[in-house]
């Protein structure tokens, strides 16, 4: 069983229940030693059990931007913005008992959605998206910008996903809710961009045809949950997307597109239902962007897509880390295609978290399920995991295995302007060999200073299962929002009233 399509399974649905795909490292010859001295080799997992003592969350330091969701059925706070200016935006989504949804999808049609900003404790606006029109990411440009990326229904009626296609669109707002601009995202493929890879039956070298429908009147055509996220720097938005393949963009003013690339070809990993392989973005102060990206790499040739990045590109993917299998393409300010390698953690089947920049290194988190002595739920675990990477060679300088309590996974990993390392997740649950979740985990944040050390910040302190699912950092206030009181593997009762979900949004200020 193969962590990295699990990761996204263990997301859907608000439960830890899996299977998937990944590298071809057998877990039952991992190591069980204690972990080594910090190095670019294999890293050892750490030992199990309750190591850290974790304070709990204190009261929020900003009162302004603290606030709990727990109307019934399912609830969940899906973005958090807060600017140093003052004004904070967050995106909400709710549904009933009668229309349950997965929660670890990103977006989907059925959830009534909402969006609303607020300058100190008064709200300035809310925002509701049209009938159909799904809210996809949202970022603050500035002190009175919002910048939303929205997915809309398409008119195109061609071949497609059960649920139809959509089309992505920017709307931009000033802080009391006004539509500044408004723009589709318009990207005129050329026929190799609209190259979809595949396998024919028994076939070891891959195939591909013109997928025409991935485009619609110059308009990207993305089916439900497709990957797309949006980051602004400086005020300039980038966004990565399963569109062409994996592409991304940089936008003028206006929201046309300034630059794209495309990173890797169109092929099933990049729409595999809620198995999707996962694709991350950062970008460096001098406008340098790094786009990780998980490769699927199973037991057989045709599972291999670095096979499919040769035949596409026509060079192979340069490895000088055998065993590991994240993707990492840099390209320059004015979006060239600098190098692409494979990095990130060797021996282990890797489920991508972040990838940042921290001056010419590239820092990857994520998470790993392995073989391990004395598992918390059988005889494999999840663990947190970082690797350090030469943005230059592709080298991984430094990679280490993080351990909390019983099994561990993260969801968000920020690098502070002072240069702090924090991870955020779920700690302290045990899920089965099989993916059936048998123990409720609780929320954590944690630092990781240079030297390696986990430095516990704070655990939360709610009914059932809870966690963490983004981090900000604004001057000295770390920003979070959060699920609770959420259902695991077999817990739902005739009623339902084991499987609601409830969410929040808090802060802490950083020591």
């Amino acid at each position: 069983m193969e962590s990295k399509r699990l990761v996204a399974a263990l997301l859907m649905a608000g439960m830890l229940s899996a299977c998937g795909s990944g590298s071809d490292s057998d877990p039952d010859d991992k190591p069980t030693d204690p972990p080594p001295a910090l190095s670019g080799d294999v890293p050892l997992p750490p030992g199990n059990g309750d190591l850290l003592d974790i304070a709990v969350a204190p009261p929020a330091s900003d009162v302004r931007v603290n606030f709990e969701l727990t109307e019934p059925y399912q609830v969940q706070v899906t973005d958090l913005a807060v600017s140093a200016e003052g004004l904070w935006c967050q995106v909400q989504r709710g549904t009933d008992v009668d229309n349950p949804l997965p929660m670890g999808r990103a977006w989907q049609p059925g959830w009534q959605q909402s969006m609303s900003c607020h300058i100190d404790g008064q709200q300035t606006f809310r925002y509701q998206p049209q009938d159909g029109v799904i809210v996809v990411d949202m970022a603050v440009q500035d002190g009175s910008r919002v910048l939303l990326l929205e997915a809309v229904p398409s008119a195109y009626d061609g071949p497609g996903p059960a649920e139809g296609w959509f089309e992505l669109r920017f709307t931009q707002l000033d802080g009391a809710g006004n539509t500044l601009q408004q723009r589709w995202l318009e990207d005129q493929p050329n026929e190799q961009e609209l190259y979809y890879y595949f396998y024919e039956r028994n076939a070891e070298t891959p195939s591909r045809r013109v997928e025409e429908s991935l485009s619609h009147n110059n308009r990207p055509q993305i089916g439900v949950n497709t990957l797309a996220r949006l980051q602004v720097h400086d005020g300039v938005p980038y966004l990565v997307a399963h569109t062409y393949g994996i592409k991304v963009y940089r936008f003028n003013s206006d929201l046309t597109v300034a630059w794209d690339q495309q990173i890797m070809p169109a092929n099933r990993d990049l729409w595999f239902g809620d198995l999707t392989n996962v694709s991350q973005m950062d970008v460096r102060d001098d406008g340098a962007v790094a786009v990780a990206f998980e490769l699927f790499q199973g037991t057989e040739p045709r599972d291999d897509n670095a096979r499919l990045y040769q035949a596409h590109f026509g060079q192979p993917l340069a490895d000088p880390n055998p065993g590991s299998d994240v993707g990492i393409s840099v390209l320059s300010p004015d979006g060239v295609k600098l190098r692409t390698f494979i990095a990130g953690l060797k021996g282990h089947d890797e489920a991508l978290t972040s990838v940042l920049w921290r001056g010419d290194e590239l820092v990857l988190t994520g998470g790993t399920r392995y073989g391990k002595a004395g598992a918390a739920g059988g005889s494999s675990e999840w663990d947190s995991y970082l690797a350090r990477i030469d943005s230059s060679t592709g080298e991984t300088l430094h990679s280490q295995l993080f351990h909390v309590h019983d099994e561990d996974m993260l969801f968000d990993t920020v690098l502070t302007d002072s240069g702090r390392l924090l991870m955020a997740g779920v700690s302290g649950f045990s899920q089965a060999d099989s993916n059936s979740q048998m123990t409720y985990g609780y929320g954590v944040i944690y630092e990781v200073n240079d030297a390696g050390d986990v430095l516990p910040l704070m655990r939360l302190d709610k009914p059932r299962n809870s966690r963490i699912n983004g981090i900000q950092v604004v001057g000295d206030t770390l920003y979070y929002r959060y699920d609770f009181d959420g259902y695991i593997t077999h817990t739902c009762d005739t009623d339902n009233t084991l499987c609601w979900s409830k969410a929040g949004v808090s802060n802490l200020r950083l020591p």
